[in-house]
């Protein structure tokens, strides 16, 4: 399907698009989301970023090493390596942050999903459309560009879950454990006057 895929929707416009999503909005989308919720007034959402994105590549990294996974291009001959078309470089200025066979799970799947999931849970709005909107054009980006297979994608999407799921809950509890009790408020309270 990757093949009917590129041959039905291969154009240089979406090439270009699918290209910028996967190289540039993806990181920008981590940077931003630290700077988001670095700057709320909870702690809650900082935290649960920060451990969500470990857990990602802590899940990842050991996959990567141990169970080498070939991108969909490099495997199969009938499917293009189309980010070639629109960054020619992209072999010396990026495959050395991710080998050939570093697949499963994908890490642009399952970061961009999870960074829509804390999105949606931070209460802002157009953020959250926003990297909703962004992790679909990184998922559909990772097939037609011919990098991923469809296991590396669900693994992404399973891993996002459960890295969600964790973040949140430790965000929660370091939020709980910032907020001074009722009598330690009023111990301070009445050691300042």
């Amino acid at each position: 399907w990757h093949v009917w895929l590129q041959s039905h929707l291969q154009s240089g416009a979406l090439t270009a698009i699918c290209v910028f999503f996967y190289v540039i909005v993806f990181q920008a989308v981590m940077i931003a989301s630290l700077g988001i919720y670095a700057s709320m007034s909870t702690l809650k959402m900082h935290y649960a970023f920060c451990i969500a994105l470990l857990i990602n590549y802590a899940a990842a990294l050991p996959m990567y090493a141990f169970v080498p996974v070939n991108e969909a291009w490099f495997a199969h001959p009938q499917i293009r390596f189309l980010m070639l078309d629109a960054f020619p470089a992209f072999e010396r200025d990026y495959r050395g942050l991710s080998g050939i066979d570093n697949c499963f799970p994908s890490l642009h799947t399952s970061i961009s999903v999870t960074m829509a999931l804390l999105a949606a849970r931070s209460g802002i709005r157009r953020w959250a459309a926003f990297a909703w909107i962004s992790a679909a054009f990184i998922v559909f980006a990772i097939f037609y560009l011919g990098i991923h297979w469809l296991t590396d994608a669900i693994a992404g999407v399973l891993l996002a879950a459960f890295s969600v799921w964790i973040g949140m809950a430790v965000g929660e509890k370091a939020e709980r454990s910032a907020r001074p009790t009722a009598p330690q408020s009023e111990a301070r309270t009445t050691k300042a006057v």
